[in-house]
């Protein structure tokens, strides 16, 4: 599964390391930023570790620095900021820059010419190198071309060029002194010289010349600028001694490097077999050590952290969920699901389309604008929390948008898109009578098509009367509906969770979960939808009271008025659903500490719990760490059992193994101490909390998800209340001028314009004050609770911590 839904896979791990190579390692750890650190030492005051002098050394060489800073920021000298990262210093250059800070010239000076000479002599050895591996091919190439001249005498520039009939001939040539001596040089150059050089090589030696390039596929770094750059092998093979004499000048001319290079092939196989031996020591030898670390993966019963890969849109939402707590090691991570019902439920409570528009274009301003917003840094905590959840506030308006279309509320007033379906001239009313201002009442048997509005609430409810006695019901069993579903979904989840950390908990706690929730609540629901699809406007008055028929379920009472067909079916149907629940119970109860019991007692069990084998690997530091050298992998077979392979060949002589660790958070110093074992009597205990915990949660959770129908509908009455009291009135004041012939009439328009622009800015104020932010933040805080309590409580237990690697630039960036 992947990280989305699930933290990172973790292992808990031993290094081994060589003392002077200790430094190197955990620098390069720094670096890298995915190693959390384990202290197995809490009790031990920081003035009595290790390496108490080394932290001591760093301060005082902190100190210094600051104190240099100061005095050149006091001469009024501009300090450049550093351009990137600056990774960690090696050994040598920590001391190095405590003595530079005493004697900055000289010692700084040193330092340097040290670094330029290690590697100017790798560039050298990774050079020569290659020229070695690829001189096999152009001696093999020159012998193919020579093989196609002619035996006469052409009088061009290869005519003075002796034959050979196989690279041996070739090899014997170069060694002939002669006046047909053939010799050649090999080297490295620059990617930029390397067709200039092939050009004045031609006319210097006016064409009694034969050259061959390659390019170094890996760039290589300069010693004295420590850019990248890209370099060709280049072979010159050559008549006489002038003629060397001439391309060695050039050589000289152009920068490139000559390097040795034997005519037999056996010679060349040994010397490249030196070389790379040379640079492996080379490698070895920057490092600090002599010899290669191991680490060691070591097999631990603890809690590892947790860690979940997100990106700028997750993130929010991950946090939101990691405020109530962290997930367990490989439990499921519910950030995800989040990221779709927490901004739907949310909208559910602020079902209003035009308010939804403005929280949506003030969170599309952020995310637009974030680049900008980025690169300046705020002091604000407010706005820096407003500004990281920019993307949970743009999904809460688009799906506020959706659920308002749903309500067809848009500040507070319908929209008649499709046509209302209830015709009030279907009522024989007349005319006149539709023209007073009195309260009409309309049979849904003549007044109503029989079709629903197209899409969300018809307008007519708008202007009815009891618009609250229709909307009021609807909106309360929606919400029962989205909360026992929202709860089934988080019990289906716990699934995932018993696979991987307890399979025991299938057959113990998740059947008879979703056999409670899913009959007991499920079936409230399959009520409601039976209830609508069966009684129309017609039959309202027949229709059942779902809430008396729930009651009357658990109190075994006869139904009079079924919502099934025949009383008979559904009284047998509500006793199978009470027995099955019922047995739920003492399941939930007695069967998960039956079966830890007997899984204890078994023997099988105690032998799956013994570590027979370490999973061991190690890490050679081998070439450098652009990835030359020899590549190490692991091995493992059919038993366990660990190795390293190194080219293909079994190598067991490195492997170390290690005891197994069982170690706690906080506790023990990671030495020793096993899990502690409960007996059936505290399994009993805490199974019975935890099934009465459930079982009554599931009464309190589904009447907890009321919250959805009570905000909702407190939202849109506190909104149309708004638009009553201001726009409404306002509105009828300023149209209260006098007669068009008047002459009046245009001072009172200009003072009505004025006055209904001042109305339209108080109620405007007002809907971002009131209904955006109060009624926003107490919709949001509702929708997270709903998350936190009824949804994540079913499967999610919170209770891991956060891996927090070990990272430099992490470190910088907390202290900045």
């Amino acid at each position: 599964m992947g990280s989305l839904f699930q933290s990172e896979r973790m292992c808990q791990a031993q290094l081994f390391l060589q003392s002077e190579a200790a430094y190197n390692c955990l620098a390069e750890l720094g670096e890298l930023g995915m190693v959390q650190f384990r202290d197995l030492n809490e009790n031990i005051s920081a003035f009595q570790r290790k390496y108490v002098n080394d932290v001591r050394k760093c301060d005082e060489m902190e100190r210094k620095l600051r104190y240099v800073e100061k005095e050149v920021k006091a001469a009024e000298i501009t300090i450049t900021e550093g351009q990137g990262y600056i990774p960690s210093p090696l050994p040598r250059e920590l001391i190095d820059l405590e003595a530079t800070f005493e004697k900055i010239e000289s010692e700084l000076r040193e330092v340097n010419q040290n670094r330029e000479v290690l590697q100017r002599n790798y560039l050298e050895l990774t050079e020569h190198n290659h020229v070695l591996c690829n001189t096999d091919g152009f001696f093999v190439e020159a012998d193919e071309i020579y093989h196609q001249e002619q035996d006469s005498d052409t009088g061009g520039a290869s005519g003075s060029y002796k034959r050979f009939s196989n690279e041996s001939d070739i090899e014997s040539a170069a060694n002939v002194q002669s006046a047909t001596t053939l010799g050649f040089m090999a080297g490295a150059i620059h990617r930029e010289r390397i067709h200039a050089f092939e050009q004045m090589l031609w006319r210097i030696c006016r064409g009694n010349v034969f050259i061959r390039y390659s390019e170094i596929l890996m760039p290589l770094s300069d010693p004295h600028t420590g850019d990248e750059v890209h370099k060709y092998v280049f072979i010159v093979f050559y008549q006489g001694e002038q003629i060397g004499i001439r391309i060695r000048k050039v050589c000289e001319g152009f920068r490139a490097t000559l390097y040795t290079c034997p005519p037999k092939k056996a010679d060349r196989a040994a010397m490249a077999e030196g070389v790379s031996n040379r640079l492996s020591d080379l490698t070895l030898e920057r490092s600090g050590s002599t010899l290669p670390s191991i680490i060691d993966i070591v097999p631990t019963t603890s809690e590892l952290p947790t860690f979940n890969r997100t990106n700028k849109f997750t993130s929010g939402f991950q946090e939101m969920v990691d405020a109530y707590g962290v997930a367990n090691y490989r439990e499921v991570n519910p950030a995800p699901f989040t990221i779709i019902t927490f901004p739907f439920l949310f909208a559910v409570m602020f079902g209003d389309s035009g308010h939804g528009l403005l929280m949506t274009l003030f969170a599309a301003a952020l995310v637009f604008g974030e680049r900008r917003l980025l690169s300046k840094k705020h002091d604000n905590e407010m706005f820096s929390i407003v500004f990281g959840g920019r993307y949970i506030i743009l999904l809460m308006g688009l799906f506020s948008i959706y659920t308002g279309f749903l309500y067809n509320d848009t500040f507070s007033k319908s929209m008649n898109i499709f046509g209302s379906e209830w015709n009030a001239c279907a009522m024989n009313y007349s005319h006149d009578l539709l023209q007073e201002n009195i309260t009409l009442q309309l049979d849904p048997k003549y007044a109503f098509t029989g079709s629903p509005y197209p899409f969300g609430m018809d307008p007519i409810w708008q202007v009815a009367e009891n618009k609250l006695n229709f909307l009021n019901p609807f909106k309360m069993r929606l919400s029962i509906i989205l909360g026992i579903c929202h709860m089934f979904f988080g019990v289906s989840l716990s699934l995932v969770n018993h696979i991987n950390r307890d399979p025991t908990g299938i057959p113990a706690a998740f059947i008879p979960q979703v056999l409670f929730l899913g009959l007991l609540f499920g079936y409230l629901v399959f009520l409601i939808f039976i209830k609508w699809f069966r009684f129309d406007s017609l039959l309202t008055e027949t229709a059942p009271n779902l809430i008396e028929t729930y009651i009357g379920m658990f109190l075994m009472q006869n139904i009079d008025n079924p919502v099934f067909e025949k009383a008979s079916t559904q009284n047998a149907v509500q006793i199978c659903i009470l027995v099955i629940a019922l047995i739920c119970i003492p399941w939930m109860l007695f069967m998960k500490p039956v079966i830890k019991s007997f899984t204890k007692r078994n023997p099988t069990y105690l032998q799956g719990r013994r570590v027979q084998e370490d999973e061991v690997v190690e890490i050679v530091m081998s070439e450098d760490e652009a990835g030359e050298g020899a590549a190490y992998g692991r091995r493992e077979d059919s038993i366990g059992n660990s190795s390293l392979e190194k080219d293909g060949n079994l190598s067991s002589d490195n492997s170390v193994s290690a005891e197994p660790i069982s170690n706690t958070r906080g506790g023990g110093g990671g030495h020793g101490g096993g899990e502690k074992e409960d007996s059936l009597g505290e399994q009993l205990v805490l199974q019975a909390i935890h099934t009465i915990e459930f079982c009554l949660g599931c009464i309190s959770n589904t009447a907890s998800y009321l919250r959805l129908w009570a905000l909702s509908l407190a939202h849109a009455e506190l909104s149309e209340v708004l638009w009553t009291m201001v726009m409404q009135n306002g509105i009828g004041l300023v149209t209260l001028y006098p007669d068009k012939q008047s002459p009046m009439t245009v001072v009172w328009l200009i003072v009505g314009g004025f006055a209904m622009f001042s109305v339209f800015a108080f109620w405007a104020a007002l809907t971002i004050g009131i209904l955006l932010l109060m009624e926003g933040l107490s919709a949001f805080l509702h929708a997270l609770r709903l998350h936190w309590v009824e949804f994540q409580n079913k499967f999610y237990t919170g209770e891991g911590y956060l891996f927090q690697p070990f990272s430099f630039k992490k470190i910088v960036e907390q202290e900045e």
